[in-house]
């Protein structure tokens, strides 16, 4: 249950910050993982906006994890992902709106263990369409909202968000690595997150770009991001897997890989200045198996029967592995 006192002034917070005369309709959007909150749909009348994206967030209390990964560590990593979202609207989008398409922020408003981020309805902006597996052409727009955020942020400053991005990487995920059986993928982890954290080309990282994250507009081309909590530092490989492995099956993950690695180099030269393009896509294209590698030790830790484990992330992991003497 979220705490009565925001539960009994969320509406009149939505229509202080939106200058709505009346809430016409309220809709649940979607629970909030392991029970941290809610996100509702709001439809206003005489407001600004017809109709606004509501997040709250409960963060005070350990809450129970749908995998059995009900920890301390869980439970402060996911506190510091809604600290990290709320950083984000606040101090980055507004800087990146220009040239990267995600919600605006309206209001942010903290209340003891509480958050409640009023954002813009990207619905209501056209963009609706949501896909489970994705068409090459929808997998290249989403690659091309990913080099954007890379290009535009590399060698920034991640102030405010997590000093390495994604949520999966080994710093954050220990108790997983710890119930890993044992393997060469095992052993070598440490060295694939060396190899990762010590790139000299880093940028801003979603973090948790998978499919579910974008939403197609329903009348052009253009995509739109969304759920910044694991937003911060990085390779731009490792967001650049994670998508891939999000949108297509492992046989098109076989046809296309170099492809899509290639539109992505493509994409990310339109977006980066002051930097030796040539040197960063030298550093950084050895690193795509190395970022999925690493990805799937935090399956093999978290779930080792996840589908997501196949034949392509089974043979990508090879590859990585035989690459390691090179570092």
């Amino acid at each position: 249950m979220l705490t009565l006192f925001l539960m009994l002034n969320r509406d009149g917070i939505v229509k202080a910050c939106t200058k709505a005369d009346r809430i016409t309709s309220k809709e649940l959007i979607q629970s909030l993982w392991s029970d941290y909150g809610e996100i509702i749909r709001y439809t206003l009348s005489g407001a600004v906006y017809s109709s606004i994206v509501v997040k709250h967030i409960k963060i005070s209390e350990l809450k129970i994890h749908p995998k059995g990964w009900s920890t301390s560590n869980s439970h402060a990593r996911k506190v510091k992902s809604y600290e990290v979202e709320g950083n984000w609207y606040q101090f980055y989008e507004g800087i990146l709106s220009s040239k990267l398409r995600m919600p605006k922020l309206i209001e942010l408003i903290k209340e003891g263990g509480e958050i409640i981020l009023i954002l813009e309805d990207l619905d209501h902006k056209g963009f609706s369409v949501r896909e489970k597996k994705a068409s090459i052409f929808e997998l290249k727009q989403c690659i091309s909202w990913l080099a954007t955020l890379h290009g535009n942020t590399l060698l920034s400053e991640s102030t405010g968000l997590w000093s390495r991005g994604t949520y999966w990487h080994l710093q954050t995920r220990i108790d997983e690595y710890n119930a890993m059986e044992d393997s060469p993928l095992k052993s070598c982890s440490n060295q694939i997150d060396s190899i990762l954290n010590r790139v000299k080309y880093k940028c801003i990282l979603h973090g948790d770009p998978k499919l579910a994250n974008f939403c197609f507009h329903n009348s052009d081309d253009s995509v739109a991001g969304l759920d910044f909590q694991y937003t911060g530092s990085g390779c731009g490989m490792q967001d650049l897997v994670y998508l891939i492995g999000s949108a297509i099956s492992p046989e098109a993950c076989f046809q296309y890989e170099n492809e899509l690695i290639e539109f992505y180099f493509h994409e990310l030269k339109k977006h980066v200045k002051n930097v030796d393009f040539n040197a960063l896509k030298k550093e950084w294209s050895p690193l795509f198996t190395i970022a999925w590698a690493d990805f799937n030790r935090f399956l093999m830790g978290w779930m080792p029967g996840h589908e997501k484990l196949n034949k392509y992330s089974d043979h990508i992991t090879l590859r990585a592995l035989d690459t390691l003497e090179k570092y």
